[in-house]
């Protein structure tokens, strides 16, 4: 959400926020000590449940009902740039993950709804008939490339958002968060699969793991440019594609293995750097040992970094 300081005074702080959605006003204020109430920029209505911050530190406060908040002990010092900032930018997160919800929606309905299980078993009979004989293990490694393509630009100089610590825990966060969601469903829902093999289709774990290389390539790299991003979610599309060319998977599994990846990365994200300041205090690493969970196996992963 953007901000708008129009002054601010350290250690007696008088600030006035306009934000794109909410209104928020401070008080008179105590040494070091800041205080205001966010209100809705149209209803003028409190906002509780919101928190603010400190750009730049780690103060902070959260809105009660009233939709006041207070934050002491702020640095000396502070300039107009590390100024008030809403911290839980919520609606925009949440905004972000509705493509990729609607997606796993789709599969939920389409697991009980007659006219999207014809739509399935058509595609697949379009498919059988026009190649009935394709068979490729392309998909088995095509899943992983864009996140190697994060390391391979890493090693050429191209830098990404973070460093190999970072960046590695992330994508083994995502990993964890997207296996354990995936194949606790293919065990709940036993979809059979379209080759008549197994009864663990949905949702495709290959597809999952693909998008959630692709949306890690797009972090890092989002920022240098977003023909990174494209490159990653062609990739991760293809590999649904050629899931389904193996006759391993419905288009039902597809869409809902491509949120499930979207997401568990975009959580990954959001929530490591919370991680980060309690297990690493900013200390750097060559070595690591990760608990992993992916394609039915758990496990330890090591990673070693040789450009430190």
């Amino acid at each position: 959400m953007k901000v708008i300081i129009n002054s601010i005074f350290l250690p007696a702080i008088s600030c006035l926020l306009f934000c794109t959605k909410n209104f928020a006003q401070t008080d008179t204020t105590s040494n070091g000590v800041i205080k205001g109430v966010v209100l809705h920029e149209q209803t003028q209505m409190p906002l509780p449940g919101d928190s603010v911050m400190i750009k730049g530190t780690n103060r902070e406060g959260i809105t009660g009902q009233n939709g006041r908040f207070s934050i002491s002990k702020i640095p000396a010092g502070v300039s107009i740039s590390d100024a008030l900032q809403k911290l839980n930018n919520r609606k925009e997160k949440i905004k972000s993950l509705k493509i990729p919800s609607l997606l796993i929606a789709y599969g939920f309905i389409a697991l009980e709804n007659d006219n999207l299980l014809a739509l399935d078993n058509s595609i697949k009979n379009e498919i059988r008939e026009d190649h009935p004989y394709f068979r490729t293990r392309i998909d088995d490694y095509l899943q992983y490339a864009p996140a190697m393509a994060v390391y391979g630009l890493n090693a050429m100089g191209i830098k990404g958002k973070n460093n190999f610590r970072d960046r590695t825990m992330i994508y083994l966060l995502s990993n964890a968060m997207m296996g354990i969601t995936v194949y606790s469903l293919k065990k709940i829902t036993r979809i059979q699969r379209p080759d008549g093999f197994g009864t663990n289709a949905f949702p495709s774990g290959h597809t999952a793991s693909a998008f959630v290389a692709a949306e890690f390539l797009r972090q890092e790299y989002k920022d240098v440019s977003p023909w990174y991003g494209v490159a990653g979610y062609m990739a991760a599309a293809a590999t649904g594609i050629l899931r389904m060319y193996n006759n391993k998977h419905w288009f039902r599994d597809i869409l809902p293995g491509a949120g499930f990846g979207i997401i568990s990365t975009r959580v990954a994200y959001w929530i490591y750097p919370a991680i980060k300041r309690s297990l690493f205090k900013n200390k750097l690493m060559k070595t690591m040992i990760m608990p992993y969970y992916q394609n039915k196996g758990a496990g330890l992963a090591l990673i070693y970094n040789l450009n430190q």
